[in-house]
């Protein structure tokens, strides 16, 4: 978590006291991103998860937020997870946690794939469930696993 921080408040030197209402700065504020945004992933990911930190939903969305400004496929894969899951709101909101997805999708993040691929087979759309498992396969081979 040190390493990541270190390279993260390059661009993001402070949190605001209150996550409840968080101003984000324009991307000329935010200084040089660089790997910060993929840092702001990994933080995002170990405040969600619990891993080396206290689980904190809210600090999770504020990483994932400032990665995902900048593009961070993995960022807005975390901010999809939180809005399905209504991790902070409680509740679900899937057409927020769709649009997150489908960014990250479309920068071939085999997960956020499973993930729209999960959606539509609950759905029974099967032909757009087949696309995205088919992604996935394609950056994944199924010889991988064994």
């Amino acid at each position: 978590m040190h390493y990541f921080l270190y390279i993260a408040r390059q661009a993001w030197p402070t949190d605001p006291p209150d996550l409840r209402h968080v101003p984000f700065p324009s991307r000329e504020e935010a200084g040089p991103v660089g790997f910060a945004a993929a840092s702001a992933a990994y933080i995002g990911r170990m405040f969600l998860r619990g891993e080396g930190v206290k689980t904190d939903y809210r600090m999770a969305k504020l990483w994932f937020e400032r990665g995902a400004e900048f593009g961070d496929r993995e960022c807005h894969n975390g901010l999809g997870i939180i809005h399905r899951d209504g991790l902070i709101t409680g509740k679900g909101d899937i057409q927020k946690a769709l649009g997150h997805f489908t960014v990250a999708a479309g920068q071939e993040l085999a997960e956020a794939q499973v993930n729209l691929g999960k959606h539509h087979y609950g759905l029974f759309h099967w032909f757009r469930w087949m696309h995205y498992i088919d992604r996935f396969l394609c950056l994944f081979p199924v010889s991988f696993f064994f």
